[in-house]
């Protein structure tokens, strides 16, 4: 006796269910295990920091002025926190002479980072198993000889507030628009490249304007890179 059309298609629809189930919490390796990051050996670039409000039409709107406080107070909180570590913060004028522009690096890692972080948070259907998958495409011998380093960290955080107006309709009706925090990291080996660790925080570390939330957020971000 056949298979009922319906009994089948129940079974194909479970499938599919499944495989999206299993795609969505595919796990993406954020550390290359073979590679020991060595704090001393490591350079930070000044962090990227956007800061922005979320209006009743879901709009975003930049706030250059929120903005320069947040990336003050999490260049502090990162510079005193990787400097008790044994690293250090570069510029670009520290590598203007070599043959990869500060703005071309800057550029692949905004891509590359935000790449990795839809992978983390099931937003993507890339198929990467692992962080290492991700590799500057210059060679990058020059950046370590002038800086003397092998490892770069690099930083990005996204701190969105709701409007006045926002809050209010929120409170009225069910929310429909909501501010989120992001904070996502990633140490590139400058021996051949590769995005050796990232990992990434959200929601719930506080207002980046304020210097004791920027620390949180900071330490909450980088606590997985000293772990073995």
């Amino acid at each position: 006796m056949g298979k009922s059309p319906l009994v089948a298609s129940g079974r194909m629809l479970a499938a599919a269910v499944l495989a999206v189930l299993t795609s969505a919490c595919s796990s993406l390796a954020t550390r290359v295990p073979d590679v020991n990051i060595s704090a001393p050996r490591m350079v930070v670039m000044p962090a990227y920091v956007e800061v922005f409000e979320l209006n009743t039409s879901g709009e975003t709107v930049f706030r250059p002025d929120w903005q320069a406080v947040a990336a003050r107070n999490v260049e502090t909180a990162l510079e005193r926190l990787i400097r008790a570590n044994g690293a250090r913060m570069f510029s670009e004028e520290d590598v203007g002479e070599t043959k990869v522009r500060y703005s071309t690096f800057r550029r692949w890692t905004t891509v590359s980072m935000a790449e990795i972080l839809d992978e983390l948070d099931g937003r993507s259907n890339a198929d990467h198993h692992s962080v290492g998958e991700w590799r500057f495409p210059f060679k990058l011998a020059t950046w370590r000889e002038a800086l003397n380093a092998d490892f770069a960290l690099v930083v990005r955080f996204w701190d969105g507030f709701q409007s006045p107006d926002l809050v209010l309709l929120n409170m009225v009706s069910p929310a429909r628009h909501r501010g989120k925090q992001t904070g996502v990291a990633c140490v590139l080996d400058l021996r051949d490249g590769r995005v050796v660790w990232c990992d990434r925080t959200t929601s719930g570390y506080g207002d980046l304007r304020a210097p004791a939330d920027a620390e949180k957020a900071v330490s909450r971000l980088l606590k997985s890179l000293s772990s073995p």
